[in-house]
């Protein structure tokens, strides 16, 4: 991602400890929107009966509609909630002037997606290979910068890119002909054994043929003391054949994302208003490339799945510059609102990053609650833990599985080394387990003013 870490990193902030509080496409990106953890804003997984789109309430008070009432022009391009679009495929929620979000379940399709066109569908046909979706997204998120500029209004674009993703879904017509190839899991790709990549643009196919996985100590390693993946099989020769060329299609998927990104801050240029712009870049969850033995998929609370991008450039954040301290999805919406000068409409469980943004040198060490509450199934647990500046602690329930793990991340990136046995970790892990206690109802301020155990900043 050459533009995007060179214009906006290089140009501004780097945030190397940025974490997703619930590394899951729906419950993260509800978080997003909400600034707050899982428990409170009740979006607890990708579909329904627990999650997806229509388990997310009060749109009218989300931060897009607190910038709205600040005074913003605000638009959103691409993908939305999981589920998005499946009942009601013209709806338009609450803090958008302007909507134009891709539908579900169209789209995981790089060609032949459908999107809700501030309340008209419009439809790219499969076999149209000149209207890739990452492109039509830029083009569609060029003419919302270019309206927010010809409103006259301070404005707020929202640009949600699906690539490296892996494709998945169907289009509209086939829907329609057939509503019951949708399963409740709409999301089939995260869950199928097969890998399922993302689509390149036909301009960057074979871009990255050759390119190996990352040397990672953890790869299809069952860890000593690790409570999931006890049970996972190796990996074999043939499943690393297919998580590295998976591995090689998202990376190809992205260039056109890269490009997309380049364009955006062109415009910017063009427009003279590159210098009084907040630009920020991010995810909603990491990924896993049979790292533990996972050999595609997120939602485990390890590094591979929590850690996240999260780049920062614009007025009010330093140059050049990088931030160690732990952050997290829960606060680029008090962020955005701190940065307008616009009031939170719900409670937020984040802080702004504001201070970190203008001094980086700051130092925050606080508590960031991890989470994870997918519907119960054979060996597949729920958790709830904390992430901190030097440790990871997590707690499971659930699909058989019990126990905890803590991990000295300083010493132990890869998260090989279960500490929770260790006799001179027992404070921390009294600690520790004290604090998932007291943030798993946690709500507002009191989220965000807990302090880690003494034993954890040594």
């Amino acid at each position: 991602l050459q533009r995007i870490n060179s214009r906006i990193g290089g140009e501004g902030t780097t945030f190397t400890n940025s974490v997703t509080s619930y590394p899951l496409c729906c419950p993260s990106r509800a978080t997003y929107y909400s600034g707050q953890y899982a428990h409170n804003h009740g979006v607890l997984w990708n579909a329904l009966p627990t999650g997806g789109f229509t388990r997310f309430t009060e749109w009218e008070t989300a931060f897009p509609a607190g910038l709205q009432e600040a005074g913003y022009h605000t638009a959103h391009v691409g993908k939305y909630l999981n589920g998005y679009g499946v009942k009601n495929p013209t709806e338009i929620p609450a803090g958008w002037d302007d909507f134009r979000a891709l539908i579900d379940p169209s789209t995981g399709r790089y060609f032949g997606f459908s999107i809700n066109d501030n309340g008209v569908i419009d439809t790219y046909d499969e076999d149209d290979k000149t209207k890739y979706q990452t492109d039509v997204l830029t083009d569609l998120a060029l003419e919302e910068i270019d309206a927010g500029q010809k409103s006259g209004d301070p404005w707020f674009v929202n640009v949600s890119y699906l690539a490296p993703h892996a494709k998945f879904g169907y289009t509209l017509k086939k829907y329609r002909a057939d509503p019951s190839i949708v399963r409740d899991d709409i999301e089939q790709a995260n869950t199928a054994f097969d890998i399922t990549s993302p689509t390149p643009a036909p301009r960057h196919e074979g871009k990255f043929k050759g390119e190996k996985l990352p040397e990672k100590a953890n790869f299809g390693v069952a860890a000593p003391g690790q409570v999931v993946p006890q049970w996972r099989p190796e990996i074999e020769p043939a499943r690393t054949a297919d998580i590295t060329r998976n591995y090689q299609a998202e990376l190809e998927s992205l260039l056109s994302v890269d490009e997309g990104v380049g364009k955006l801050l062109d415009r910017l240029d063009q427009l003279g208003v590159s210098d009084n712009t907040l630009v920020v870049f991010t995810s909603d969850n990491g990924y896993f490339h049979g790292e533990h033995r996972e050999y595609q998929g997120k939602y485990y609370p390890w590094e591979e799945s929590l850690a996240v991008p999260l780049l920062m450039r614009g007025p009010g954040v330093a140059k050049g510059a990088k931030v160690d301290s732990v952050v997290a999805n829960i606060d680029l919406g008090p962020t955005f609102l701190d940065v307008a000068g616009a009031q939170q409409l719900r409670e937020m469980d984040g802080r702004s990053l504001a201070p970190l943004m203008a001094n980086p040198a700051e130092k925050w060490d606080r508590p960031i609650l991890l989470e994870g509450f997918q519907p119960p199934a054979p060996f597949r647990p729920q958790y709830q833990g904390i992430r901190t500046n030097n440790y990871s602690y997590i707690e499971y329930t659930g699909g058989g599985l019990q126990g905890a793990e803590l991990y000295d991340l300083r010493s132990d990136p890869e998260q090989l080394v279960n500490l929770v046995l260790d006799p001179e970790k027992q404070p921390l892990v009294t600690g520790m387990s004290r604090l998932v206690t007291d943030l798993r109802q946690c709500a507002g301020a009191v989220c965000d003013d807990t302090e880690v155990p003494a034993e954890a900043t040594t």
